[in-house]
């Protein structure tokens, strides 16, 4: 697998996450508008910027194929 290939799987599940969180927030705990008025919005900003853009540029950088240990990372 190329550290592209990595990149692209982390990128998709977490965008999967995001959405599910989203979701998760918007629909369950705090529908309607009650999501603007508790700050939702900027905690999804928060773990969309880290997880989705700096954990998949830091998947793109890190990844070497065949590395020992691979499945512990």
């Amino acid at each position: 697998m190329s550290r592209w290939k990595a990149a692209g799987i982390h990128l998709s599940i977490s965008i999967a996450i995001a959405i599910g969180l989203f979701l998760l927030l918007f629909f369950v705990w705090y529908p309607g508008a009650l999501l603007k008025s508790a700050g939702g919005e900027r905690l999804l900003l928060l773990v969309v910027a880290v997880d989705v853009v700096i954990g998949t540029v830091l998947t793109l950088l890190v990844f070497r194929a065949g590395k020992p240990g691979m499945k512990f990372d």
